[in-house]
């Protein structure tokens, strides 16, 4: 599919440019005993030490994931660096009717759930599979923020569109254009803001179907799409927004810090 033959690319052109031809090998894991700040600082050092590029200094974030131990009360946190976000969207539906908001799909990524049965860890401090919360937030914001929506998913429900036992989700996902907020996925102070620049669509199943793009102009106010070798321009803004979305391109709108 698009997304995987996408991934693929990037990842092949970052390699062809990345800085470092020789990757430091590290054998142990972040200690715990350091602070939340220093592991978040030496985990980009590890991450910067292995890949350096033009495109990773765009597109490159990490996240924050938090196990809460709900036996000893005690929580662990780790870092990684992310390329995107693949998002889920909180209903399944074939009606392209049925409207759910960006910031929906951010939420719930970033929600709490609870790790139990078959699925408790280990606790690292009282040293017992446990059952933990567990939950993410967005650490250090890319300059190129890039957000998948997971409209592929397995489901049971026989009222979705068949590939195998892979059912799309047609629902519209209202995402803004411009002044994206990512408030909800951190405890920062002060989010970034982010400008969308382009939309990979895609129309039909797994097992089949078209790829389109809508991308701004980089100096009208005007969106153009790209579909194979015909290219026109949008004739409202509120085109860019339909059920076909699947992967959203964000700038941010802010200056970056040297982290």
């Amino acid at each position: 599919m698009m997304l995987r033959n996408s991934y693929a690319f990037v990842d092949a052109l970052h390699d062809d440019v990345n800085k470092v031809r020789v990757k430091p090998r590290y054998d142990t894991d972040i200690s715990d005993h350091l602070s939340d700040e220093n592991k978040f600082m030496e985990s980009w050092r590890r991450q910067t030490s292995r890949e350096k590029s033009i495109l990773s200094d765009l597109f490159v974030g990490v996240q924050r994931s938090t196990l809460h131990c709900m036996d000893c009360g005690n929580q662990r946190c780790t870092f990684d660096a992310f390329w995107d976000l693949s998002l889920p969207i909180p209903v399944h539906s074939t009606d392209p009717n049925r409207r759910i908001h960006l910031e929906e799909c951010l939420k719930l990524y970033c929600d709490k759930e609870v790790l139990d049965g078959d699925n408790k860890v280990t606790c690292n401090y009282c040293r017992k599979r446990t059952s933990q919360q567990k939950w993410l937030q967005i650490e250090k914001f890319p300059q190129i923020l890039v957000l998948h929506l997971k409209r592929f998913v397995e489901t049971s429900n026989t009222y979705h569109i068949k590939s195998d036992n892979i059912h799309k989700n047609l629902s519209t996902v209202q995402f803004p254009l411009t002044r994206l907020s990512l408030e909800c996925t951190t405890d920062k102070e002060i989010p970034p803001t982010y400008n969308c620049y382009a939309v990979a669509n895609h129309c039909g199943n797994r097992g089949g179907g078209h790829y389109t793009a809508f991308c701004r102009h980089s100096t009208e106010d005007k969106w153009i799409m790209y579909s194979d070798e015909r290219v026109s321009s949008l004739s409202s803004l509120t085109s860019v927004v339909s059920a076909n979305a699947y992967i959203l391109f964000y700038e941010r709108t802010n200056p970056t810090s040297h982290l």
